[in-house]
Order: structure tokens, then sequence, then C-alpha cells
């Protein structure tokens, strides 16, 4: 676990870290939480492809900003809300980084009509195993929201750049749409 010890410390200062099993996570506690919440977020979108409306976009927009009166320290908390505050960030996060792509590229992410509410439902049921498993799991859980950070990192890195570059192309085509036009 040294390595992720080094790789997560360019993404996290690492203090309050969780320690299930007596080891500590390489992530912080609300680092883990974001991570293991766009995990959780990329999956369940997959899953039950909800429908994008008005209050869906509220929904993941408030995850999001539970973490500012906590993430600034403004209000007094502990390692469970850390926690908490990390994983709705990484749900809302993760359900934002989809709507360019899938505006962009014409991805159909409604087949499926899943109310705001099941959605909302859905994306909290982890918390609880979440929860548990950081805080009075065995060594054995560490090592999977290790791994389970480590792929919601990608997941995230890899959302992140693909808007990026769909941004970027998306601009370039509206300042030179004969250049790209001629290609």
């Amino acid at each position: 676990m040294p390595g992720l010890y080094e790789l997560f410390s360019w993404f996290c200062g690492q203090t309050h870290c969780w320690a299930p099993g007596g080891r500590l996570m390489p992530v912080c506690e609300r680092c883990m939480g974001l991570y293991v919440g766009v995990f959780a977020a990329a999956v369940l979108i997959l899953l039950l492809r909800p429908r994008i409306t008005n209050s869906l976009l509220w929904i993941n927009g408030l995850m999001m900003l539970s973490m500012i009166p906590f993430g600034y320290h403004l209000v007094p908390h502990g390692a469970l809300v850390r926690t908490a505050t990390g994983f709705f960030f990484g749900v809302g996060l993760f359900f934002y980084s989809l709507l360019i792509p899938g505006q962009l590229l014409s991805i159909d992410l409604r087949p499926h009509r899943v109310h705001s509410f099941v959605y909302a439902c859905a994306t909290a049921a982890p918390l609880p195993i979440l929860m548990f498993a950081a805080a009075k799991g065995p060594l054995w859980s560490g090592v999977a929201l290790s791994i389970l950070s480590i792929v919601g990192l990608i997941i995230i890195g890899a959302m992140l750049l693909l808007n990026f570059f769909l941004l970027l192309r998306a601009f370039t085509c509206r300042a030179h749409p004969q250049a790209v036009a001629g290609q």
C-alpha cells in the first residue's frame, strides 16, 4: 500500500484517515467518501439510467452544495459527516460530469424512467455500508475501500478529461467552422 499513499498524496492531504482493521487508508475520510461516491454514482446511473429532470438536477446540486458548510469548516463535524459529505459530493460531481458528454455525444441516458426519489434513495443506500466498513470493518474492508477509491479516482479523472476535450472541441468547431468542415 505504500504506492497508494504516494499516489493519493497528489490529490489528498491524508489527514483524518479511517483505519479499518487498524491500517490507515491512503486517503482522508472526505476523499474516500468522494471517490466511493463517484463509483457508486457510476454504477447506479448505469443500472437505473434515470431520466434527467429538473428535480434530479436539484437533488445532485444539493448533494454537492452540502459540502460547503462542512468543507469550509463553518459547522463543527466529525469523521462520519466528512465521509458523508464527500460521498454526496462525489455522486453529484459524477452526475454533472455526464451532462456535457451525454449532450455532445448524443448518449441517451434515459431509456428507463426512474423517479428522482427512487434515484435519491438508491444513491443514499450504500452510505451506511460505507460508514460501517470504514469505521468498524476488518482489514479486508480497508483494502476494498482503497480499491473503490482508486476506481473512483480513475472514473472521475476520465470524466473530467472527457469533458475538457469535448468542450475544447466544441469551442474549436465554433471558432473555426470552415477548418473543421474541410477535414
